[in-house]
């Protein structure tokens, strides 16, 4: 009978994470604007670019 209920408590804290980076990516495009979970997602984004 736990065992449906261990997906459903891990989702809980889950759902406001994802929401905390997600929801303010569409409405920003200006990097300055943005939260730092964005700024570390666009650093590690550039850090594993290739060098042109």
């Amino acid at each position: 009978m736990a065992v449906p209920g261990i997906p459903a408590v891990f989702r809980f804290p889950c759902t406001p994470i994802w929401n905390n980076f997600l929801l303010p990516l569409v409405p920003l495009s200006v990097l300055r604007l943005s939260p730092p979970g964005h700024g570390l997602y666009a650093w590690n984004s550039n850090a594993h670019a290739t060098p042109s």
